[in-house]
């Protein structure tokens, strides 16, 4: 959910939250809280088969819920459906990469520098060690960079 909200908004999805970088890449208090919140008034459910990822579904008592969501979502509709097309068949650690390469690629440019690829790459190291192989964060930025998202 973290990493689908976070490119939702950067692709302009007007979403209530800020992101800071954190263990797993871009985290929202907010999306956390908002996630918490829905589980505990019945709104969505886990239906996941594990406890390693979630996999959250819309209940079917909370209809009256999703009338009202669909109002406000309906001009993002076809992003949201894009974002989680093209990134929800993503496993939590590819999207950890992307979604941290992202934000280091946007705050360079938000600080007013060039988000180059051995700048974002030297970034992406100093946060993330070696959890990831070179070649592997050197080509995932190169398919953000041809995808026009940094």
């Amino acid at each position: 959910m973290q990493k689908l909200a976070y490119f939702s908004q950067a692709l302009g999805v007007p979403l209530p939250c800020s992101f800071e970088i954190y263990n797993f890449g871009p985290y929202s208090d907010t999306v956390t809280f908002t996630v918490e919140s829905m589980l505990a008034d019945e709104i969505i459910e886990d239906a996941s088969q594990t406890r390693k990822y979630s996999n959250y579904r819309l209940k079917h008592s909370s209809s009256g819920f999703d009338k009202e969501i669909m109002k406000s979502v309906a001009p993002y509709r076809q992003k949201i459906e894009n974002v989680v097309k093209v990134l929800g068949k993503f496993e939590p650690n590819q999207l950890e990469l992307l979604a941290t390469l992202h934000f280091i690629a946007k705050k360079i440019q938000s600080l007013g520098g060039q988000a180059t690829k051995q700048a974002v790459v030297t970034q992406f190291f100093r946060i993330k060690k070696d959890k990831f192989p070179e070649d592997e964060v050197s080509s995932w930025y190169d398919s953000l960079k041809t995808a026009n998202l940094i």
